[in-house]
C-alpha cells in the first residue's frame, strides 16, 4: 500500500484527528513519512487501535516551532489500524504526509 496523499497541505493552525484511518490486516510493517513548513508547535502523534474507537500512542514527534520532517516506521505491527494526530500548541504550519505498508 503506498498512500503519497495521506495528507497534503494540511493546516496546522489547530490540533486534528481526522488522518485516514490505516487498516492494517495482513500488513506485516508500515510508515509514516512527514514533512512540515512555517514554524508549527506542537507534537504529531502515531496511533494504533485494534477496532478504530479506543487509540493507543506509539510515538510522538515535537514540531517544535520550525519546519522539519520525520519517519514514523514500524516493523512487527499486531494492531489493526494505525493513523497520525496534531496536538497543536502554538503558530501554524502545512503538514504532507505519505503511508506506505509492506505484507508479511
Amino acid at each position: 500500500i503506498d498512500r503519497p496523499d495521506y495528507f497534503v497541505g494540511k493546516s496546522m493552525a489547530g490540533s486534528f484527528t481526522d488522518g485516514d484511518i490505516m487498516d492494517l490486516s495482513n500488513m506485516y510493517g508500515y510508515s509514516f513519512s512527514l514533512s512540515w513548513t512555517g514554524t508549527p508547535a506542537g507534537n504529531l502523534t502515531l496511533e494504533a487501535s485494534n477496532d478504530g474507537i479506543l487509540w493507543h500512542t506509539l510515538s510522538t514527534q515535537a514540531a517544535g516551532g520550525a519546519a522539519g520532517s520525520h519517519l514514523f516506521n514500524v516493523d512487527g505491527a499486531h494492531y489493526k489500524h494505525a493513523r497520525i494526530s496534531f496536538t497543536h500548541s502554538g503558530s501554524t504550519g502545512v503538514l504532507a504526509a505519505r503511508f506506505y505498508a509492506k505484507g508479511s
